[in-house]
């Protein structure tokens, strides 16, 4: 996937925001503070513009590590298969997504601590990638610890990655350290976006998985 990279300056240009902000969050709590999104405060103070900040700010090198290793891996193709612009539609939308679903949560909670990071924009691009790349190979860990050559279909992943997230979201533990509801949100987003655009790929694979059956 990473051949795509010359066709996609919208992930390299995300990639390299988004570091520099979170890097300089990390040494400046203040700055932090005012782009994180706590949905209590939202509600008192007006400040939607927290819905789209909280993602490009993160809360520790190895969030921010986890989240552009996966932009950089999935970003490319899922840019150069859509396009630039609805890629940084389908990016900018599942992290508005995942804010929104955040936010609905939690706005009554003024315990809630608050939530940031690119979790729901990038859970839209690999859902994005695997709507219109449905038989891609993804590697997983302990699949290649078998052998090497040993992967998963993308839709496979996908409905996985779907189900657990939303068992996931679905617990009542309002105060976890994961954001769930972004991630879960976030992946929705960029599945309709990517079947709206390019509903082909999926249609073949319903149509070859009813054909097996």
């Amino acid at each position: 996937m990473l051949s795509y990279f010359p066709h996609a300056p919208a992930t390299v240009a995300l990639l390299f925001i988004t570091s520099i902000i979170s890097l300089y969050a990390m040494r400046d709590e203040l700055f932090r503070d005012k782009l994180t999104l706590i949905p209590y405060d939202v509600k008192l103070d007006k400040s939607y513009w927290k819905w789209i900040t909280n993602g490009f700010v993160h809360g520790g090198p190895t969030h921010l590590f986890v989240n552009m290793l996966t932009l950089w891996f999935f970003g490319p193709l899922c840019e150069y298969t859509l396009g630039t612009p609805w890629f940084i539609v389908l990016y900018m939308s599942g992290l508005l997504a995942g804010s929104l679903g955040t936010h609905l949560r939690h706005v009554g909670n003024s315990g809630y601590p608050g939530t940031l990071g690119a979790s729901g924009a990038i859970s839209g691009v690999v859902l994005g990638t695997i709507v219109t790349n449905p038989m891609l190979g993804i590697s997983i860990p302990g699949l290649t610890l078998i052998h090497p050559s040993l992967s998963l279909p993308a839709w496979i992943a996908g409905v996985l990655f779907l189900s657990v997230t939303l068992i996931l979201m679905l617990r009542k533990d309002d105060m976890k350290k994961m954001n769930h509801d972004a991630h879960f949100w976030g992946a929705v987003t960029g599945f309709v976006i990517a079947f709206f655009l390019q509903p082909e790929p999926v249609q073949h694979l319903v149509a070859s998985l009813n054909i097996l059956l």
